[in-house]
């Protein structure tokens, strides 16, 4: 298994604070999404590495064929995005 990015690691503190402070928010939800990963392992390199060996529970989906990448523009990684 790859090497996990090493901004959105450190990304990962800011995203947990965020979500506590708004959880009981009906009207806030977080969506994290992995993208730009090469082999059809996605889902064990998440549950293996962020959830267990990080201990955090995330949210995430897959962008497999990366439309979502490419319908928001991404250019790098980490990003955050903001939607009303």
């Amino acid at each position: 298994m790859g090497k996990w990015c090493g901004p959105c690691i450190q990304s990962f503190s800011g995203m947990l604070k965020v979500q506590e402070k708004y959880k009981n928010n009906p009207n806030i939800r977080f969506l994290f999404v992995n993208s730009r990963e090469s082999a059809s392992d996605f889902l064990l390199k998440i549950k293996d590495f962020v959830i267990k060996k990080k201990n955090v529970n995330f949210t995430v989906s897959i962008d497999a064929d990366n439309k979502a990448v490419a319908s928001y523009k991404v250019e790098g990684i980490p990003i955050t995005f903001i939607i009303d």
